[in-house]
């Protein structure tokens, strides 16, 4: 299987190692690595600014991107050898520029060592980067400006020792001085960073067309993951229902008691129907696009059958083009 996520404290020696072969020590990347994190990620955390990727083959890690908050910079990207021309390089690069768009940054920055070459700068134009002038010898600065209209999520880590859970938390607070709702989003990524839906959700409340709400989108951590947590996960209900819920209650004291919305997509549209059937209380209506209501031959149809009648609104959008039966594939 092969994934793309974020960094974990358990990479830190499988990432060094990309980097040494990736580079040799004197090269300036390498040397940058070193500076910043005093020869090697110390106990395999990242600095606190500081956010990082990486794809993963068959459970090997082949490439990285760490990315820094407080500059709006692109520190480094690294693909091994035998993995590049693959678009790992392209999509690692993707997902630290969305995390740096997502705080704020209107321009982002990167250095190019080695750019006499002019492959890496072919690259960089191709995905829209633009040269911004040499700082030294081999070295050239890189900008890009972000293509879409500002937005900025503050960032929080949830941890649960109850259910074992911990899930990274993107937030976009509404209204400080009124009640209102909120719209929690599983697959976090997927909604703010490459469906890019703060693009259109914040118009339309600016505009009055929806009323203010708070955001929530909460990470999905891996494909692997999604295959265990949005499985009806009683376990990952009650971190969504109990953990998440009482948090945002705790630190935005305006929303409403109830009557909230919760989304997702595909396998997450699943878990988003779950939840929502489990915890009335707290929504009061569930946004499922293509959901994975399939799953395990269809038991989520006998089990809301068996807790009729429903409250709540539910709102399942399925493509024309989904029309494929007695599907088997992966995590049934």
């Amino acid at each position: 299987m092969t994934t793309y996520r974020q960094i974990t404290p358990e990479d830190s020696a499988a990432l060094m190692d990309i980097a040494r072969i990736a580079w040799d020590p004197a090269h300036p990347a390498w040397k940058r690595l070193s500076a910043a994190y005093d020869g090697g990620f110390p106990a395999g955390v990242l600095k606190d600014d500081h956010a990082g990727w990486t794809y993963s083959l068959e459970g090997a890690l082949v490439g990285f991107s760490i990315a820094d908050r407080s500059s709006g910079g692109i520190l480094m990207t690294a693909v091994l050898p035998e993995y590049r021309e693959k678009r790992i390089g392209r999509e690692l690069l993707r997902q630290a520029e969305g995390w740096l768009w997502s705080h704020g940054w209107k321009e982002i920055r990167l250095l190019l060592h080695d750019a006499g070459s002019g492959l890496g700068a072919d690259f960089l134009n191709s995905v829209d980067w633009e040269a911004a002038g040499e700082r030294e010898s081999g070295t050239v600065s890189f900008l890009k400006r972000n293509p879409g209209p500002d937005f900025l999520l503050e960032e929080h880590t949830l941890h649960d020792p109850d259910t074992g859970y911990s899930r990274l938390v993107r937030l976009q607070r509404g209204p400080a001085d009124r009640p209102h709702a909120l719209c929690l989003l599983l697959d976090g990524e997927l909604y703010w960073r490459d469906m890019e839906v703060m693009a259109i959700l914040n118009p339309l409340m600016e505009s009055g067309r929806i009323p203010p709400v708070t955001f929530a989108f909460v990470g999905c951590v891996s494909g692997p993951a999604r295959q265990e947590d949005f499985i009806c996960n009683d376990r990952y209900r009650r971190f969504i229902g109990t953990r998440v819920m009482d948090w945002l209650k705790a630190e935005i004291p305006m929303l409403h008691e109830g009557g909230h919305l919760i989304g997702g997509l595909s396998l997450s549209g699943l878990m988003a129907s779950y939840v929502a059937l489990k915890h009335p209380g707290h929504f009061g209506a569930c946004l499922s696009q293509s959901g994975s209501h399939w799953w395990e031959y269809r038991w989520f149809e006998d089990m809301v059958r068996r807790l009729a009648p429903l409250h709540g609104r539910f709102w399942l959008s399925v493509g024309d083009l989904e029309q494929q039966e007695n599907l088997s594939h992966s995590p049934t």
